[in-house]
């Protein structure tokens, strides 16, 4: 049985799971109030086995070795979400239109240190070094949401800036994309391309890792075999692998 649940539902809830992370960190941000968050749990023998968070139609799902995965592929039919984000150990039979598969990796503490002085740049600055590398496979939101998303989330102590600059511009940055008690995911990590090849993203994600894995779990998701690589460089090993799956259209 799947049932809707309030986000104070969470507030006794704790995990490292990357995607029970996610989950997480939206309800310690958004509210019931706020509208476009949902929030859900599955439950079998009286228990919770999976958690689901909707936000604004992509949702993101934490399943278990005790999910129904018929009973959520069936739920996830009917509302008609955006997009879905899942661990592929979990799920294999969504009917999406389009599905981006990558590897999930965890950063583990090194001794070694970076040598490049970093900062915490403002928003605008870290969106327009994401508009620089905006292409194909990699999309950046409309600066209105970006700047609503992280302004909210920075208010309340849920999301962490990182930047390298040279000559006085931003060449680099990253972003906390989910935080909890528990775990941090990194996201946002991206370089002007005329300052690439100088170790600045390399800085920005050490940084960022060794800043919270001294406490937390620190994870990072890649979407293609050159950024694996590149975070395992800086400190990440993989962990497992996750689907993002887009899905015909939101049901109204």
């Amino acid at each position: 049985m799947i049932r809707e649940i309030p986000a104070d539902f969470f507030s006794d809830i704790h995990g490292a799971d990357p995607f029970l992370t996610r989950i997480l960190s939206l309800a310690l941000c958004y509210r019931d109030d706020v509208g476009f968050v949902r929030y859900y749990a599955q439950y079998a023998g009286g228990r919770a086995v999976s958690y689901l968070s909707d936000f604004d139609g992509r949702m993101t799902l934490f399943l278990t070795a005790d999910s129904d995965i018929e009973e959520i592929e069936s739920f996830v039919d009917f509302l008609g979400c955006v997009s879905l984000m899942y661990d592929e150990r979990f799920l294999s039979n969504v009917n999406s239109i389009k599905e981006l598969s990558g590897d999930v990796l965890q950063y583990h503490t090194t001794d070694e240190a970076p040598l490049i002085s970093v900062e915490e740049p403002p928003i605008k600055e870290i969106y327009e070094v994401l508009q620089s590398c905006a292409s194909e496979s990699f999309s950046v939101p409309d600066y209105l949401s970006f700047l609503s998303d992280v302004t909210y989330r920075k208010n309340r102590g849920k999301c962490a800036l990182c930047g390298v600059r040279e000559d006085g511009a931003l060449a680099s940055c990253a972003v906390t994309v989910a935080e909890s008690e528990d775990a941090v995911i990194l996201g946002a990590v991206a370089t002007r391309p005329e300052y690439r090849k100088r170790g600045y993203s390399r800085a920005v994600v050490k940084t960022m890792g060794e800043r919270f894995s001294q406490e937390r779990k620190v994870y990072v998701f890649s979407l293609s075999e050159k950024n694996t690589r590149f975070y395992e460089k800086s400190g990440f090993v993989r962990k497992y692998r996750f689907i993002e799956a887009f899905l015909q259209q939101r049901k109204v």
